[in-house]
């Protein structure tokens, strides 16, 4: 699932992690984590992102 939010970030050309974790309603260190994969991207912060685009 990180694989594919990542991709998906980079598709709608967000660089910054801070913005897209803005977007999902996380700190940014949290959003860094969760693209590692500890923990994981959650349903609901990919709705809350699909929203958001």
């Amino acid at each position: 699932m990180q694989d594919k939010f990542i991709a998906w970030r980079k598709y709608f050309s967000i660089t910054q992690q801070e913005d897209l974790a803005q977007l999902i309603g996380v700190d940014m260190r949290t959003y860094s984590n969760k693209e590692s994969g500890i923990p994981p991207i959650l349903a609901n912060e990919i709705c809350d992102f699909g929203k958001n685009r």
